[in-house]
């Protein structure tokens, strides 16, 4: 069920989970620079491009 169609799952550390979880449509990087939060996220499917598309 965390990995349905429409659901929305976070995985922390998906290097430990290889082989039991599913590929991601997306990569959410969170990182620190100076005083600063930077996120970047990246598409890893043709779903994650349509999800990042829709952004603006």
């Amino acid at each position: 069920d965390y990995f349905a169609e429409q659901a929305i799952c976070i995985v922390e550390w998906p290097e430990k989970g290889v082989g039991f979880i599913p590929t991601p449509d997306l990569s959410i990087e969170m990182a620190y620079e100076d005083q600063q939060r930077c996120i970047t996220i990246t598409a890893k499917s043709a779903r994650g491009e349509k999800i990042i598309s829709s952004l603006g």
